[in-house]
């Protein structure tokens, strides 16, 4: 199996250039895969993370949204980035 990343056209340009560090945060227990607005149990355990003080690292399952819409809701429960995960053998777009 061949893994290709791709770089979001929605999003700010990334630089490769240093590193970047975070703690990964699995979206997979939030609501129909981050699909639908947070919900407040979903806000309440990113707020626990968040007080750990470490940037947030979103993980998301590609699932049946778009990533504009998956990447907003992590976004808004405290995520400063996220990385999807394909969930569907395709030729890369």
């Amino acid at each position: 199996m061949t893994h290709t990343h791709v770089r979001a056209f929605y999003s700010l340009p990334f630089s490769h250039e240093g590193s970047v560090t975070g703690v990964l945060k699995a979206m997979v227990g939030t609501k129909d895969q981050a699909c639908s607005e947070p919900t407040e149990a979903d806000s309440t355990e990113w707020k626990k993370a968040i007080q750990k003080g470490d940037p947030l690292v979103a993980i998301l399952i590609r699932g049946d949204c778009t990533f504009v819409t998956k990447v907003r809701h992590a976004q808004e429960l405290g995520a400063q980035a996220a990385i999807i995960v394909n969930d569907r053998v395709e030729s890369v777009i």
